[in-house]
């Protein structure tokens, strides 16, 4: 590396520090990552708590006898008596009741809103609560004609094993997480970028530092990895807190009982190795787009849709959509994916080939847009904005 490289590193190091809002980017938004964290594994550990206590409320027309009133006190709802089913439907629209029942003889006949999350349920239990039920009258049948009960019941038995493993929510939580983290290091290619580029262009400099015996290709190179530095400081920065919180969070929330958290050396290591490629792949965009603007203003606005890409992983987590060869090109995507891949589960070997896959794709997108933005800089047009 040249001294004409270094210098330039040093000079768009230097308005990065001074830059407070360059520095906010790369400094301040991971902190973002701890709150978020936080917040999501309180809010699902409320409704976990929540789930465990709440009671649903289920409309019956009959009086339960003293062995359904003891089968009720296993389950997760109460009910209220109601005479007809005019008053039920009433108590159900006005939310008194989730669900309800109508009895006549033996025949039960269950009313529920299946599109609400409640009523549905509701319906469940009261139903499950009918199983147990009938099988109490089973029983009590079988042994009033001496039936032998093992031979009816237990000619097979079961048990349970817990397994630690991975806890759907708290992949959420890694997931979320980790998006911050690659919106972080977004923003901060974001900010550099337009100060380096369109900044530079407003005050003057750009032209001032072109008089000075240095090449195209050493000015941009100067630049990119100056941008580069900035975003690895901010991954470095995004996984650290990010690690930090989850393991504090593993030991105040209820919901990580149970749950391994997939982080030691290996898995931190290839962590950060994705956030960096993620970090030359979006220095190198930024800098190509902010480039080809005239104003700061100008590449801001030009250059806030990147920050949204990065949230279209959510989506695709949303629609239960897994890594493949194919997602494993697309940037973003695959670095956001992959670092899921890897800190909520066990890596198998169609993952190591999305890694792969990734890696290459993002070396060679990076290739292309520095060959692009070097062009671009050897374009008085693109230079002064002409």
């Amino acid at each position: 590396m040249n001294n004409a490289i270094i210098t330039t590193i040093k000079k768009e190091l230097r308005a990065i520090v001074r830059d407070k809002k360059s520095l906010l980017m790369m400094l301040a938004t991971p902190i973002m990552i701890p709150l978020v964290i936080f917040m999501f594994s309180f809010i699902y550990d409320s409704i976990i708590d929540e789930k465990d206590t709440e009671k649903y409320l289920v409309g019956i027309n009959y009086t339960m006898n003293d062995i359904e009133l003891e089968i009720l006190k296993d389950m997760d709802f109460e009910t209220k008596y109601y005479a007809k089913k005019e008053e039920m439907d009433e108590a159900f629209k006005n939310g008194e009741i989730d669900a309800f029942a109508i009895k006549k003889d033996n025949q039960y006949s269950i009313y529920a809103n299946n599109k609400s999350q409640n009523s549905t349920y509701a319906s469940y239990s009261y139903s499950e609560y009918l199983d147990v039920y009938n099988n109490y009258l089973a029983q009590e049948y079988l042994t009033n004609i001496n039936a032998d009960l093992d031979k009816v019941y237990n000619n097979i038995s079961y048990n349970y094993e817990e397994l630690q493993g991975s806890n759907d929510l708290v992949n959420e939580i890694i997931t979320m997480g980790f998006i911050f983290a690659i919106m972080s290091i977004s923003l901060t290619a974001i900010y550099c970028a337009t100060d380096s580029t369109a900044g530079e262009k407003e005050r003057g400099t750009l032209e001032t530092l072109l008089t000075f015996p240095i090449k195209s290709e050493e000015l941009i190179t100067g630049k990119f990895l100056a941008i580069m530095i900035a975003c690895f400081i901010t991954s470095i920065l995004s996984t650290t807190l990010a690690v930090i919180s989850l393991e504090i969070s593993s030991n105040v929330f209820e919901i990580y009982n149970d749950t391994v958290l997939n982080f030691n050396f290996a898995t931190i290591t290839m962590g950060l190795l994705i956030m960096i490629a993620f970090s030359v792949f979006i220095s190198g965009v930024c800098i190509a787009i902010a480039s080809l603007t005239k104003s700061y203003k100008e590449a801001q606005s030009t250059l806030t849709p990147v920050s949204f890409v990065t949230l279209v992983p959510i989506f695709l987590d949303i629609l239960e959509i897994n890594l493949n060869p194919a997602l494993s090109l697309i940037p973003v995507i695959n670095h956001t994916m992959l670092l899921k891949t890897i800190f909520c589960g066990t890596i198998q070997m169609g993952d190591v080939i999305n890694i792969i896959i990734m890696f290459v794709s993002t070396i060679i997108y990076s290739i292309i847009i520095i060959k692009l933005i070097t062009k671009q800089y050897k374009s008085e047009k693109v230079l002064f904005s002409i």
